[in-house]
């Protein structure tokens, strides 16, 4: 006869599970929306981090959900032109991470919508200041330099303004529907997003 410490063993724990089967969903969403959508930086990635930085109790899991979401949309992108533009969107990643911590002590829509907006300014201002700095663009090293090199990042930037706020508002939705149907997918305390009146 088998006893149930030795099942135990065998079967992972639900709590466990639930965390597996959400850090799975966000690596599938992270490559596919990538490529099924073909507009430059309308992206999940940043929303990605920030769910998971929300979500996940563990930073290191928050952390590894969203690096391994943009490694594996990346295997069939062209590589970055420098260290520095790789560095920086990496770093750009763990920042969304880290806002998303923040969220998950008092979680409203609107700190979720300025998050995310904060998100895509980081990264706005910091991968173009990568760009310019790593010097494979052929911007100048001057501050005019660095200005045309932000002027051209506008362009894209519309689009990763819209993908952050899009992705975000499916994914905290999502979340915010599952604490309403009481779906018991808690690695941490499900709080109920709060609408600021």
């Amino acid at each position: 006869m088998i006893s149930t410490e030795c099942l135990g063993e065998f079967f992972v724990k639900r709590e466990n599970l639930q965390r597996y089967v959400v850090f799975l969903l966000l690596l599938g969403l992270g490559v596919c929306a990538r490529r099924l959508f073909p507009w430059h930086n309308f992206w999940p990635l940043s929303a990605i981090a920030l769910f998971a930085g929300f979500f996940f109790a563990n930073p290191l899991t928050a952390l590894a959900a969203a690096f391994t979401a943009l490694t594996l949309s990346n295997l069939s992108e062209p590589a970055y032109a420098d260290v520095w533009t790789e560095s920086s969107v990496y770093g750009c990643l763990a920042a969304s991470v880290a806002f998303g911590r923040l969220l998950a002590i008092s979680p409203r829509v609107d700190k979720i919508v300025w998050v995310t907006v904060a998100s895509s300014i980081l990264f706005f201002l910091v991968t173009n200041f990568a760009v310019w700095f790593g010097g494979r663009m052929d911007y100048e090293h001057t501050w005019a330099g660095l200005l045309e090199c932000y002027a051209a990042g506008l362009l894209f930037f519309r689009n990763t303004l819209s993908g952050d706020l899009c992705y975000s508002g499916l994914l905290f939705g999502a979340y915010a529907l599952a604490v309403k149907l009481d779906v018991d997918l808690t690695p941490r305390k499900l709080q109920p997003l709060r609408v600021r009146k």
